[in-house]
């Protein structure tokens, strides 16, 4: 096991503590950890499902973040547009461009 140390304000350790006994823990650090491993468990379960891991999400949320302050003039996305995107990628992929 890893051992994590967090300063706390000595008003923010009372509160956890308080919150910590109120739920059955000795003290706030068995709380801090209890809920630690729950998290981990949590993106544990998130992960498997196929979700996409947190640097990706951060990436494709940067991403679109870009796309949106774009100055280019936005385009219609129609079926015609994916079918000539399409074969010009297919273009490109055989060499042909």
């Amino acid at each position: 096991m890893t051992t994590l140390q967090i300063e706390l304000p000595e008003e923010e350790l009372a509160i956890l503590d308080s919150r910590a006994h109120a739920q059955g823990y000795a003290n706030g650090a068995a709380y801090l950890a209890s809920v630690a491993h729950h998290l981990a468990l949590e993106a544990r379960e998130f992960l498997a499902e196929g979700n996409p891991n947190p640097e990706q999400l951060a990436r494709e949320e940067r991403l679109l973040l870009e796309a949106l302050n774009d100055d280019r003039p936005a385009i219609e996305v129609t079926p015609q547009w994916w079918a000539n995107f399409r074969a010009e990628m297919e273009a490109k992929f055989n060499g042909e461009v």
